[in-house]
């Protein structure tokens, strides 16, 4: 813990010292200066080892996708370009995940495979 608070104060220092540099100067070499803190500072910064913009995104998106679907209550799907539907939540009686498709079994028997795009519905029930 002690070696992590030093980092933190060096970063907090570097960060005052770069702030002062910076002035005068344009903003593109002012952005290569703050990226290249941050490269050398990303272990602190962030507290994940594997983080990429990416990662952060998909996560989002994944969450984001849950909350609607809850807050709607239904999920909407499409097959190719004519076919669309709805299909409510409280309509889905079962869900396996079979390879990278997911089958939902609604309650009236009907079934139903999802690519893996409705993965998030797994965490959902």
């Amino acid at each position: 813990m002690e070696s992590e608070d030093l980092y933190r104060y060096e970063f907090r220092t570097e960060l005052m010292n770069m702030a002062a540099s910076c002035v005068g100067l344009k903003p593109s070499t002012a952005k290569k200066k703050i990226d290249g803190i941050f490269q050398k500072y990303k272990s602190i910064i962030c507290s994940s080892s594997n983080y990429t913009p990416d990662y952060y995104n998909e996560k989002y998106a994944l969450l984001h996708k849950k909350f609607l679907a809850l807050k709607m209550g239904n999920i909407a799907y499409s097959r190719g370009n004519d076919t669309t539907g709805i299909l409510l939540l409280k309509d889905i009686e079962q869900i396996e995940v079979r390879g990278k498709n997911i089958l939902l079994i609604t309650k009236t028997g009907r079934e139903i495979t999802m690519g893996e795009d409705f993965k998030y519905l797994e965490d959902l029930f």
